[in-house]
């Protein structure tokens, strides 16, 4: 039998020891508290005869009473200087994947013109690196498991330079939809890996903060794609807009080896290769990408009833389902699971995870369309609807940064403020729906204000959900259960916020020009391909603007209809989630 240590109890005050019975003033060794994320929170407490004789404290008050000493012993933790620099590395690698993902939203009428190509191919160059970036969390994360967080830091800034270079050098569309792809593969990676070094490097207890901090540098990433991509387009060339992005990479690469260690390999081995869940990102990537295929071809370049479009949606649909057959059957370390995690309302947390990709797919919906609403239909520049868009993503900038950085997200329980964030979002949503071609401008600015509130409140109330379902996880750790690090629920909101945005830019954009088409027959209007090509001419004459008062009429309307409606149902489910314990 192990002999437990002793932890000393010093009363210097003698003169009020009756007074001070019953008070418990502890010093604790550092065997016996260990706040390492390695190890978990352990603290061995010596046995009193009165505990032994008092069984009134069952084991849940004892788990209690170990939290609060957790947390009281962590309280005056600072970060020094190798976590000040993980911060900074951190910082520059988040904020690139964030304006890699946005700088291409001003760009699509004019890049429809330039090569020649109708909208709808247009929308896969946002779609097409979210895509990839989901794809470039889910690998990575699990390459965690074998390889060291340094090199995998350097591959995926390695991946994103490479992209970076091709799209800045191309010349026609199939050349920087392919550096798109690249390019978001190492965003994904440096998004994933950026989670786990964090988780790494700070106590538990600082979790929330912390990870509130790359919410906040990703959003500054959201704030500086649109405005300077309308810049770059409309003043200089829009191949800026990528070269700019060599900056993040310099950086990342030039701060990263004094931040992350570049130490030897974890125990890589063939065996621990091979029990990765490789099949299972094989069929989320391929099944999703040929689902999305034949959405955005559906009612636009074919008919629903064609074999083009049919055959990719059911191929997807068919892939995506085995998914779910191999996660729960047979799948060995399953990316996807909460069964295996142990976590303590698992109910609360499938729930929130629908929320997060509901809320990926309204966040980016509305960066993408309300700037191209502003350019088609109040017929802004591509560089004044940049700076518009800022009040949106500023506004989400400064709500999430009085949430998380200024202590007001303590002050209420991570399931109310998802529901305030939801209901927001909702009576914001719904008043797009009002929009019109002589909407004035301060209406579109509150409009504007008021959902970069919501998703502000949306932002931080996952956040500290999913961090305290991460500090659950990292106490159910030591009892070995064999999941991959992908399906940790820190890294899984990301994850499932990116597919969110990924699968908005395609079937938002099938929405709004199926209507388009079909009011354009109504009325007697061309509906081929050339007038997408000519949407960035049409802004210059009086006489073109005529054909685009339908985009004015219906078709934004009915986005922003089915929006409002998704956002009814993230508002309602965010009813059943639980309060944590």
């Amino acid at each position: 039998m192990g002999v437990t240590p002793e932890i000393t109890v010093y009363n210097d005050d003698k003169e009020s020891g009756e007074s001070k019975a019953h008070t418990r003033d502890t010093h604790l060794s550092v065997e016996e508290f260990s706040p390492t994320l390695e190890e978990g929170f352990r603290f061995r407490p010596s046995i009193r005869d009165e505990d032994v004789e008092d069984g009134s404290e069952d084991e849940d008050s004892e788990a209690r009473h170990r939290r609060r000493l957790a947390k009281r012993q962590n309280a005056g933790w600072r970060p020094g200087v190798r976590e000040w620099l993980v911060l900074i590395c951190v910082s520059i690698v988040v904020m690139m994947d964030a304006f890699d993902a946005t700088v291409v939203i001003p760009l699509v009428p004019y890049l429809s013109h330039a090569f020649a190509r109708p909208l709808e191919n247009i929308l896969w160059l946002p779609a097409g690196y979210l895509l990839a970036n989901a794809g470039g969390q889910m690998i990575f994360a699990t390459l965690s498991e074998i390889f060291d967080y340094g090199s995998l830091m350097i591959a995926a800034l390695l991946f994103a330079t490479a992209g970076t270079g091709i799209c800045g050098g191309s010349m026609d569309f199939p050349d920087l939809l392919a550096g798109r792809t690249v390019q978001g593969i190492g965003g994904g990676g440096v998004m994933a890996i950026s989670l786990l070094i964090v988780m790494d490097t700070m106590p538990g207890s600082h979790w929330v903060r912390y990870i509130g901090w790359l919410s906040t540098v990703r959003v500054i990433g959201a704030i500086l794609g649109p405005l300077l991509g309308g810049l770059f387009v409309d003043y200089v060339r829009f191949n800026w807009a990528f070269y700019f992005n060599f900056a993040f990479c310099a950086l990342g690469l030039l701060v990263c080896p004094f931040a992350v260690h570049l130490g030897s390999k974890k125990g890589a081995s063939l065996s621990k290769f091979k029990r990765m869940d490789w099949p299972g990102c094989i069929l989320a990537l391929t099944g999703v990408g040929l689902f999305l295929v034949g959405v955005c071809w559906g009612g636009t370049e074919y008919y629903w009833k064609d074999w083009e479009t049919v055959m990719p949606i059911t191929v997807g649909g068919v892939m995506i389902i085995a998914l779910v057959f191999w996660e729960m059957l047979w799948a060995t370390r399953p990316l996807f699971t909460l069964r295996a995690l142990g976590l303590q309302d698992p109910r609360s947390t499938a729930i929130a995870y629908i929320g997060s990709f509901l809320h990926g797919f309204l966040i980016f919906c509305q960066l993408q369309y309300l700037v191209l609403y502003m350019t088609s239909v109040k017929y802004f520049s591509r560089s004044l609807a940049g700076i518009v868009s800022v009040v949106l993503t500023g506004q989400t900038l400064i709500t999430i940064i009085l949430l998380c950085q200024a202590g007001i997200l303590k002050k209420f329980q991570s399931h109310w403020t998802i529901r305030i964030g939801w209901a927001i979002t909702l009576i914001s949503t719904g008043c797009f729906i009002i929009l019109h071609k002589r909407t004035p401008m301060p209406g579109v600015i509150f409009m504007f204000f008021a959902a970069g509130t919501g998703h502000g409140f949306l932002i931080s109330g996952y956040n500290a959900f999913f961090t305290e379902k991460g500090l659950q996880r990292q106490q159910e750790e030591d009892r070995g259960s064999n999941v991959s690090t992908t399906s940790l629920p820190i890294l899984m909101y990301p994850l499932l916020r990116t597919w969110g945005m990924c699968v908005a830019v395609p079937v938002v954009g099938t929405v709004l020009l199926g209507q388009l088409i079909r009011q354009m027959k109504k009325n007697g209007l061309d509906t081929s391909n050339e007038f997408y090509i000519r949407l960035n001419e049409i802004l210059l004459s009086e006489g073109g603007r005529d054909e685009l008062e339908i985009l004015d009429g219906v078709g934004f309307r009915l986005v922003w209809e089915v929006v409002t409606a998704l956002a009814g149902v993230g508002g309602a489910l965010s009813l059943f989630i639980k309060k944590s314990a």
